[in-house]
């Protein structure tokens, strides 16, 4: 049993006690919120490693104020189950800190689910009612599109309301000065939001 679940079961505890003495009681909201998002990324990640082969996962802080969203898993992601693990992820991450964002701070996903060499629109298409239900279940202010593929399918997506950031790939940041500069130009302009 881990230090939450122990936490879990000492403030479901508490809850039936006060309800004893209490019948007013009311849970308090940020508790269910947290613990909703989390129950809900559960059941949908669920039904993506059952719908689709070498599957990754988004990550992160749930629910969020930020959302960064990549094209498609690679091999080192579909190895280690998580989104942006490799050089690109690395360099992601360096540059993040750089702004005062760490990855516990953030929620990571890809818009295609799982490992493929060329992401087209049929790939898109058929990833994008998960997509959709996971930016529903974290409800970012800010959404950072990392790549063509991210930004095709937020184009896609029925959700309103969320400031999207169009960026360059990583992978393509470290590579070519143009594509970086703008990379950092897209990072800029997250830095100093408050991830509530």
């Amino acid at each position: 049993m881990n230090a939450l679940t122990v936490y879990h079961c000492i403030l479901n505890y508490t809850i039936a006690l006060f309800k004893c003495f209490h019948r007013n009681y009311i849970i308090p909201i940020q508790y269910n919120v947290i613990m909703a998002s989390e129950d809900l990324l559960n059941k949908l990640n669920n039904q993506i490693k059952r719908q689709f082969k070498n599957a990754v996962c988004g990550s992160g802080k749930a629910p969020s104020t930020i959302m960064l969203i990549g094209e498609a898993p690679n091999l080192e992601e579909v190895k280690q189950s998580k989104p942006f693990v490799g050089k690109a992820g690395k360099f992601l991450w360096t540059e993040l800190e750089k702004i005062g964002l760490k990855r516990p701070q953030i929620y990571v996903t890809n818009a295609i689910k799982y490992q493929i060499d060329r992401p087209s629109a049929k790939h898109i298409d058929l990833c994008l009612p998960y997509l959709e239900q996971e930016i529903q279940i974290i409800k970012p202010k800010t959404i950072i599109a990392l790549g063509k593929t991210a930004l095709k399918a937020l184009k896609k997506t029925k959700v309103s309301g969320i400031k999207i950031i169009a960026s360059p790939h990583p992978s393509a940041a470290m590579r070519f000065p143009k594509q970086k500069t703008l990379f950092k130009l897209g990072l800029k302009l997250i830095k100093g939001i408050k991830n509530a």
